[in-house]
């Protein structure tokens, strides 16, 4: 924070504010963000047509809410679909934010070897020498 300017550094520590705050408030499901008609079939069911277009579906309906997939850009359609399944569709969010505060999915937790997108990112270039990854998967 040093080389920010005061204005930059307020900010920061107000979103730091307002996000501890959400902690206090009840949470659902993203599931629940979703119309009750609305079908989420296997991936295994869906042309790949189709599936680009359940995946705009998903991110309209996503956007709408302030919630935001930033998974690699060439991560396939097919994984991205799965992993909205598995583990965007079970997350829990403040029933109630403050107006602006949005939430970013990336699906990064830091730990390149067991990564879904490993195979579709760069990233992991800076952190991890090749042979050092293949020896932690």
């Amino acid at each position: 924070m040093e080389d920010q300017t005061p204005e930059i550094g307020n900010q920061f520590l107000k979103n730091m504010l307002a996000f501890n705050k959400m902690k206090n408030v009840p949470h659902i499901e993203i599931r629940t963000l979703f119309p009750l008609n609305f079908k989420f079939p296997k991936t295994d069911q869906l042309s790949d047509e189709a599936l680009e277009k359940k995946l705009d579906k998903i991110k309209d309906i996503l956007k709408k809410n302030d919630i935001y997939l930033d998974l690699r850009k060439k991560c396939p359609d097919q994984i991205i679909y799965q992993y909205v399944l598995d583990e965007v569709l079970p997350l829990k969010i403040a029933v109630s934010r403050p107006e602006g505060l949005q939430h970013h999915i990336d699906g990064c937790d830091g730990w390149c070897p067991g990564c879904f997108q490993q195979p579709f990112c760069d990233s992991w270039k800076d952190i991890w020498d090749e042979d050092e990854l293949k020896a932690q998967q």
